[in-house]
């Protein structure tokens, strides 16, 4: 919903996560991603953090980084995005790369600056080669996914599935 602009709905699916799982990693990450739907970078890396220490350290690295990196914070996103690649497991890597392109086109005014965009641009291609050394490595790499696909371009016309929840748009 979030990548869609359907932030209400989104509202709503996080308000149903958090009862059913009252201060769980993924109903405080949930209310971190709503946070930098709406552009708040700041609170959103703050409640991300906190679903990344609830997940044991475990989760939540790559959309730490990104809210990290659009706060202006480069350094504490790329070490962000490196924790989470050390501890991906096959498809996290797609997803962070099609998470990270979505979001620095959404706000691309975000990272202006030559130093944030050099940030990102190796965020970028440390992700890709990963991906691609996963890929080569003999693991099975996530079948593709047609939505993924759609994500740059998304919009309430284009998504394959508009019913998905919330959890499906990260």
């Amino acid at each position: 919903m979030l990548r869609l602009g359907r932030i209400a709905e989104a509202e709503l699916d996080c308000a149903e996560l958090t009862r059913a799982g009252v201060e769980s990693a993924d109903a405080i990450g949930c209310q971190g991603l709503l946070l930098m739907a709406r552009g708040t970078f700041e609170d959103a890396s703050a409640r991300l953090e906190t679903a990344r220490q609830a997940a044991n350290d475990k989760e939540w690295h790559f959309q730490l980084g990104l809210a990290l990196l659009l706060s202006g914070r480069a350094d504490e996103a790329a070490a962000a995005y490196r924790h989470g690649a050390e501890q991906s497991v096959p498809g996290d890597l797609q997803i962070a790369l099609s998470d990270l392109d979505f979001w620095l086109h959404r706000y691309a005014e975000r990272v202006s600056t030559p130093e944030l965009q050099q940030a990102a641009s190796g965020m970028r291609a440390e992700l890709a080669q990963r991906l691609e050394a996963e890929n080569s490595d003999g693991r099975v790499a996530p079948r593709a996914q047609p939505e993924l696909a759609y994500y740059a371009e998304a919009d309430e016309n284009s998504y394959p599935d508009p019913d998905m929840k919330w959890y499906s748009y990260f």
